[in-house]
């Protein structure tokens, strides 16, 4: 059968969501839209930062966006870095529980996020 986890949230305010880069087993992707009915794509507004690739190349998300990740493709940090409106933000994972094995010794006090952030990080739940 089909295995998939998913997680939803609303963002109102810039927030860094995930600042170390990582991969994956499984395939990802992530979907970013506005959260206004009924134009989730006409509604966002919004700038968010995700860098990809062993060189960790940044992208700039400004229109509603699907970005399909690759399992074993490094990937993060993801800075929410303005939000004009609230953004509806999905990521979907193609796997049976969310794993992520993060970049050892990454430093992200030397990396530029480009204007304010919020360095307030969300991870798996602590066991």
């Amino acid at each position: 059968g089909a295995t998939a986890t998913i997680g939803w949230q609303v963002f109102t305010a810039p927030v860094c969501w995930e600042t170390i880069p990582h991969v994956h087993k499984y395939d990802e992707f992530l979907i970013f839209l506005g959260a206004q009915y009924p134009d989730f794509c006409g509604s966002y507004d919004a700038e968010v930062d995700l860098w990809m690739g062993k060189e960790l190349e940044k992208q700039t998300i400004d229109s509603a966006t699907v970005v399909f990740i690759p399992k074993g493709v490094l990937h993060c940090p993801l800075n929410f870095r303005v939000i004009n409106k609230p953004v509806l933000f999905h990521a979907l994972y193609l796997g049976p529980t969310l794993d992520a094995t993060r970049l050892k010794d990454f430093d992200d006090s030397n990396f530029d996020f480009e204007g304010p952030v919020n360095l307030r990080t969300f991870g798996p739940p602590r066991q």
